[in-house]
């Protein structure tokens, strides 16, 4: 969560974001590695890649075009992705481990945060006290914290956090079934897409209270995997289950 508020949170209304006009988006995701990149991290951005390709239709196809995600760590120990500008995507791997790429790997394939699906009110409660206190605690980790929702970029430093707070609610806010798509797919407090909340204060409560301390994964999910299928229309595919999932069901 630090990493991706440090670089800018970006509220696109990702998660499967409806198609216009039954178009389906492309299944190949160009990326290219910036100069800098050690070997190292270029081997997890592969394991990551291939973590997703393996039970979708999705190819990751290394090409140095202007509109391939371009794949840099010179930033800190930070994962974050942007794509504000279709021309500029730029995805930070820097934090170093297979959950947070992941993640960032997410983001690219269109996926938004599972916590902000338009149904999560059935799932959870937002504890909107607590929501505030994490911001302050992380805007006092973080001098000079940048906000980005709805395409403005909101400075923010901890003189000024009253200000901004409204712009850090947006992660909390679900999305409208207009904006949101889940394909019939079910919630899971386990997806890589979902922030977890088991600390003292947490933002996030589970209704179910079997998964208070089980929510988000550091490993992609079967629904995660179902819903890049469904989205991108990959007839056919077998998913092998990666791990035990914190799937709700009725």
């Amino acid at each position: 969560l630090i990493q991706e508020v440090k670089h800018g949170l970006s509220r696109h209304k990702r998660q499967a974001q409806r198609r216009k006009d039954g178009v389906v988006p492309s299944r190949i995701i160009n990326f290219r590695f910036h100069d800098g990149l050690s070997l190292s991290a270029k081997i997890l951005f592969l394991k990551v890649a291939l973590a997703w390709k393996k039970d979708t239709c999705i190819k990751f196809v290394e090409s140095n075009t202007e509109t391939s995600i371009l794949v840099r760590a010179d930033n800190g120990r930070e994962c974050s992705y942007t794509d504000n500008n279709p021309r500029a995507k730029m995805m930070y791997i820097g934090c170093g481990y297979f959950g947070g790429v992941a993640h960032e790997v997410g983001h690219a394939l269109g996926l938004e945060h599972t916590h902000i699906r338009h149904d999560r009110d059935d799932y959870l409660i937002v504890n909107w006290t607590n929501v505030e206190k994490e911001f302050k605690e992380m805007a006092q980790k973080i001098p000079g914290l940048k906000l980005e929702v709805n395409n403005s970029i909101y400075g923010c430093t901890v003189h000024r956090i009253k200000n901004k707070l409204q712009a850090y609610q947006q992660q909390y806010k679900h999305m409208t079934e207009e904006e949101n798509e889940n394909y019939g797919v079910p919630y899971d407090y386990g997806s890589i897409m979902h922030y977890g909340s088991s600390g003292p204060n947490p933002t996030m409560i589970p209704k179910d209270k079997n998964y208070h301390r089980t929510m988000g994964s550091a490993l992609i999910s079967f629904t995660d995997l179902a819903l890049v299928n469904k989205h991108y229309n990959c007839e056919g595919m077998k998913i092998e289950k990666p791990h035990v999932l914190n799937q709700h069901t009725e």
